[in-house]
């Protein structure tokens, strides 16, 4: 009888536990998932301190894959290892196309950094196709926006201007400053590189005005170095 009852309160401890532990995982990717815009930094340290080997379900462990890729780019740490965002792309299909799109979009640029233009290529267009079942026009611009620089790598430039287009637009409809400031600044480069001076000025001008309305004197100091190799190079022509 005492035997009985100690067993059934020590698998009840145990439960409790187990219950504890896997409840205590899916709230620090939550809590992750959450400070990833405002404070990526604290959102990696969070991610750092789960030990993926307690993570028992494959929804959890692909949740953890995504954000784990995502904290390390957000926190400029370049993506080299492309066997953690494996997990994720191998997990979410078109049920969750918002998690789907960005694990591809990060596994593009893992291609990316290892040179891998093919790759990169077929993985920003599953990016580009999962992001269209949904309305995450951030999203949509961070893929137009890669796709562009891809094309710039390759030289495509009327290709450049056109995704660096498209990244505009949806920055635009955030009135998301910063990235819409780095998207006309792709247009101008793209402009400037199929030798089109007036249209990358046109462009670098706007990027300028948008930079001094709030003060961003990264953004203020690559405009004004933009302009001045627009102007050299007309110089040159000259």
């Amino acid at each position: 009888m005492y035997t009985t009852s100690y067993s059934r309160l020590l698998i009840c401890f145990l439960v409790c536990i187990l219950l504890y532990s896997c409840s205590e995982v899916p709230n620090g990717l939550k809590t992750a998932d959450q400070l990833m815009e405002s404070s990526p930094d604290s959102a990696l340290q969070i991610l750092k301190h789960i030990n993926p080997h307690k993570l028992f379900t494959p929804s959890n462990k692909a949740w953890y894959a995504l954000l784990m890729s995502q904290a390390l780019d957000r926190n400029d740490i370049k993506l080299e290892n492309d066997s953690i965002i494996k997990i994720a792309t191998d997990y979410y299909t078109e049920k969750e196309p918002e998690r789907a799109a960005y694990a591809w979009f990060y596994h593009a640029r893992i291609d990316e950094n290892h040179g891998n233009a093919d790759e990169q290529a077929n993985n920003l267009l599953k990016a580009q196709t999962f992001s269209r079942y949904i309305v995450n026009y951030k999203l949509q611009g961070l893929i137009y926006g890669e796709k562009a620089k891809m094309y710039e790598s390759q030289k495509q430039f009327d290709s450049m201007i056109h995704y660096s287009r498209l990244s505009f637009h949806s920055f635009q409809l955030l009135n998301c400053t910063q990235n819409i400031i780095i998207s006309l600044l792709n247009l101008g480069h793209g402009f400037m590189y199929s030798s089109r001076p007036d249209s990358a000025i046109r462009y670098y001008t706007l990027a300028g005005k948008m930079a001094l309305a709030v003060h961003d004197t990264l953004m203020i100091s690559t405009v004004y170095k933009s302009l001045g190799s627009v102007h050299l190079d007309r110089k040159s022509v000259v």
